[in-house]
């Protein structure tokens, strides 16, 4: 049997920055690898296929996968392979999401649905899906791993679906609170930041209790960004999508679900009917000012460091690559924060 690759981790201080660089580094392997699985489809399937990658998003998890590939001693082709599955599975995610949540754009452009009709786009989130789950399948490691990574991702997919599907039919739901909330977004979020770092785990052989730490870990930070993302749809920091959105619809939104705990019965029902313009902005402006967004904002800043906890019990070089994401992933709270300090004047 191989060695597992974590056992052999030097113990003293790793450079931070440098399984960051290697997936700098290794990103035109990824890229080359993407154009390559979208240039094998034609019709319209490749043309819509191609129109949503036309304007990539940050890469994050395809970065994270690189990273954390690097940091446990995958090898290079291996760790391709895991980035280019993870990044199709979030972007499966998004056509499907923009579908559900409505949301006309994605990155400055109309979204797939909105061009090309709903049809495509759900073919087009099916492929991206069932290519994701192709590519761990083929992925270039032994077949065992290969075998056990792909119990990974159909089971982190399961979880996301889940929590989506608890997205769509929690607006009006009286019982909604912050426990709800945060353990949908663990479900919807957390697990597709979960399997970058557990696929490379898997592919290092990380001993179960590794894998399950991390699990706990980067669910923890999936309920810390989703909070802070929600807040920068509300302050209008997010461009694809209308700072309205939540209230008019009644989907789960962190600071929302932070106000409406503080409501009366009478209050909550209010909101919940709220559909003009001048209701929705009365509304709008009522949540940005209460305390509410700053408790969950507090609450993000909370998630984010029981996540840094986490990351110290697992291998110093995974750890180090894992504070690097999170402080970057944090970043936006200070100007949320900012904006809500400027609002409370």
């Amino acid at each position: 049997m191989a060695t597992p690759l974590v056992t052999a981790l030097p113990a003293s201080r790793p450079d931070t920055n440098r399984p960051w660089r290697a997936a700098e580094g290794w990103m035109s392997d990824f890229e080359a690898r993407v154009e390559q699985l979208l240039a094998a489809e034609s019709g319209p399937l490749g043309f819509a296929l191609r129109y949503h990658f036309a304007r990539p998003g940050k890469r994050a998890r395809a970065r994270l996968a690189l990273a954390a590939g690097c940091a446990l001693g995958v090898p290079r082709p291996a760790s391709v392979d895991l980035a280019v599955a993870c990044e199709l599975l979030h972007e499966a995610s998004l056509v499907h999401d923009d579908i559900q949540d409505r949301d006309a754009t994605r990155r400055g452009q109309p979204a797939v649905w909105a061009l090309l009709g709903e049809d495509l786009a759900l073919n087009v989130g099916d492929h991206l899906l069932t290519r994701a789950i192709d590519v761990a399948a083929r992925l270039r490691a032994p077949a065992e791993r290969r075998s056990e990574l792909v119990c990974a991702f159909t089971r982190h997919t399961l979880e996301a679906v889940r929590g989506q599907v608890r997205d769509n039919t929690a607006a009006g739901d009286p019982s909604f609170d912050v426990a709800d909330y945060e353990a949908l977004a663990r479900a919807k979020t957390g697990s597709l930041l979960t399997i970058p770092v557990e696929g490379a785990l898997v592919l290092a052989q990380a001993p179960p209790r590794l894998r399950e730490v991390a699990r706990e870990a980067l669910g923890t930070l999936g309920v810390a960004y989703q909070t802070q993302d929600d807040l920068a749809e509300l302050f209008g920091l997010d461009l694809d999508h209308d700072a309205d959105a939540d209230v008019e619809t009644g989907r789960p939104n962190a600071a929302i679900v932070h106000f409406l705990g503080t409501c009366s019965v009478e209050q909550r029902s209010r909101f919940q009917a709220a559909r003009t313009h001048d209701e929705v902005e009365l509304w709008m402006h009522r949540v940005r000012r209460s305390r509410a967004t700053a408790g969950a904002a507090a609450r993000a800043r909370e998630h984010y460091a029981r996540a840094r906890a986490l990351f110290a019990e697992l291998p110093a070089r995974l750890s180090e690559v894992l504070c690097v994401a999170a402080e970057r992933m944090s970043r936006p709270l200070d100007e949320i924060e900012r904006l809500q300090a400027a609002l409370g004047r």
